[in-house]
């Protein structure tokens, strides 16, 4: 009974202590927030790589004495619960001023818009803090390395700017150079998808014949995919040819979707065959039950010196640098070659990176009292000078368009030849990447087959893209009703007296944008609805 008590003391004790700390942090902040002529901005992201933060906080401290009224707080949120915590900030009228874009799940344009304020206008004037360099007087979006083009900083749908970009990001292999050294000496690295697997075979050989802990790949639900979906895409490189018949130089869900239902292809077409035969040989050389395993739990098998090689992005270069206790070096992800015995016939050649969008991308919310001070913060952020600096201090590589690529960063930078890639069939949307997660063991694990995998999704896959074409049919039409009202306003205010930034010519080139997306949407939802339609007859 005495324990007891004291149990529930010390419990209560705990209890009284975190309310009291979280009070006085409350306070603390709404004394700091309305301190007299102070501007206090704060910005959320969930980036808790290493090196990050703490350049985000030297940014921010330089800021601040350029601005002696302004006072910056960075609040870091795991990823885990990033998109809750993001979820209940916006609903809940709390969010901070700027925050990270992203994980929003399937209704994306809808929270954009819902919840942030769109920057079109303001992407459109200069960066002032750009004066005295190369880039001096452009549009705000030009100076960036993909112009603001695609991700979360321009919406299509929503014909508007929501967000501003700071890095760009590419996806390697990375290996333990010592252990490479002691198990190959000084030959070179895998050159293509060939030299690849024979190399984790190896591993997997030394490992046996040593009796030690040691897979040729560490992989999660996260990066395994990674590596799995960039190599089985170049085996569709040939047949996305014959899918797109716009002929456009990209390839999206709509136009492989529609293929599907249209008998463009299905699971029994080769390709698709290829495609599979390439998954379940890169699947076997990572470890049983990869896809449980979390993106940390894989970088930490790594690190601790049990895996030869893994796939991630650029992101996790300084976090490994600095906690890897082996040198560590990329090379790029190794396709089959045109020659190769068994896939070159699907392939094209190395899919070129240039159409890679910039990310660590930032919006500022709708209900934000600090907008013109969160619009300058990020104007900042992404200015010639201050994103070379973000650049050296974070090892992320930059996104605007005259800061040179660090050296330490030069095997990262887009690979500029090649061909545009091909699809894999989780690209197609959440309904279908469900239904091919949930049966993935029977194509990547030990006992598993091409066979029984096939037999396992086919039911449910025509379901599960007609689900996911849908999907976009209703997106299409909510976004083709909400641009209807705003063009209705914008040719309501043509023949009125112009007041404020638009001119009559700049409310006419609206509409003319508007006009030709609606078009375009609306015909986008009429062939979906067609093909649907088809489909369940």
């Amino acid at each position: 009974m005495k324990r007891e008590r004291i149990g529930n003391g010390i419990g209560l004790a705990l209890l009284l202590a975190c309310f009291g700390f979280s009070l006085v942090g409350i306070m603390t902040r709404e004394r700091e927030e309305s301190q007299e002529g102070a501007v206090t901005l704060r910005f959320a992201h969930w980036q808790l790589e290493g090196k990050l933060r703490d350049a985000f906080d030297t940014l921010a401290r330089e800021y601040e004495a350029l601005h002696p009224g302004v006072r910056v707080k960075q609040i870091a949120i795991p990823e885990r619960v990033y998109p809750q915590w993001m979820r209940t900030q916006l609903v809940g009228e709390m969010a901070p001023d700027i925050l990270q874009l992203g994980m929003m799940g399937n209704n994306e344009d809808e929270m954009l818009a819902r919840f942030f304020t769109p920057l079109t206008a303001v992407v459109d004037e200069p960066n002032p803090y750009n004066e005295g360099t190369s880039i001096e007087g452009m549009p705000w979006r030009e100076t960036f390395v993909d112009g603001l083009s695609g991700g979360y900083n321009y919406r299509p749908n929503l014909l508007d700017y929501y967000g501003v970009a700071l890095s760009l990001h590419t996806v390697r292999v990375y290996y333990n150079v010592d252990l490479w050294k002691e198990l190959f000496g000084d030959a070179p690295v895998p050159a293509n998808y060939g030299e690849f697997i024979a190399r984790c075979d190896d591993v997997s050989a030394y490992a046996k014949r040593r009796g030690v802990s040691l897979i040729p790949i560490a992989s999660s639900k996260n990066n395994g995919p990674m590596l799995i979906d960039r190599i089985a895409s170049s085996q569709t490189q040939r047949l996305v040819r014959k899918i797109v018949r716009q002929n456009a130089l990209k390839n999206g869900a709509i136009d492989i979707g529609l293929g599907y239902l249209r008998g463009d292809w299905d699971l029994d077409t080769p390709e698709i065959g290829d495609l599979f035969a390439i998954e379940r040989e890169v699947a076997m050389r990572m470890q049983p039950g990869y896809m449980q395993v979390s993106r940390e739990d894989a970088a930490f098998h790594f690190l601790q010196g049990r895996a030869m090689f893994i796939t991630t992005g650029s992101w996790d270069a300084p976090s490994f640098r600095l906690q890897a206790t082996f040198n560590i070096d990329v090379f790029n992800v190794p396709v089959p070659g045109r020659d190769a015995p068994r896939f070159g016939r699907n392939v094209l050649g190395p899919a070129s990176e240039l159409g890679v969008n910039t990310g660590l991308t930032f919006g500022v919310t709708r209900l934000s009292t600090q907008r013109e001070a969160a619009l300058d913060f990020l104007r900042y952020l992404t200015s010639s000078r201050v994103n070379a600096r973000f650049s050296e201090l974070s090892d992320w590589m930059p996104a605007v368009a005259d800061v040179a690529v660090p050296r330490s960063l030069q095997s990262f930078a887009p690979l500029s030849d090649g061909y545009i890639n091909g699809f894999s069939l989780r690209a197609l949307g959440g309904e279908t990447k469900r239904t091919i997660d949930k049966n993935y063991h029977l194509l990547s694990g030990p006992y598993g087959s091409i066979e029984a995998f096939k037999e396992a999704i086919l039911p449910e896959f025509k379901t599960a893209v007609s689900k996911d074409m849908a999907h976009q049919a209703r997106i299409i039409l909510e976004n083709v009703v909400r641009q209807d009202i705003t063009l209705a306003a914008n040719r309501q205010v043509m023949g009125q007296p112009t007041e404020g930034a638009y001119s009559v010519a700049d409310i006419a080139l609206r509409i003319g944008k508007a006009t030709e997306a609606q078009n375009e949407q609306e015909a986008t939802h009429a062939w979906l609805t067609e093909i649907l339609s088809q489909v369940q007859r």
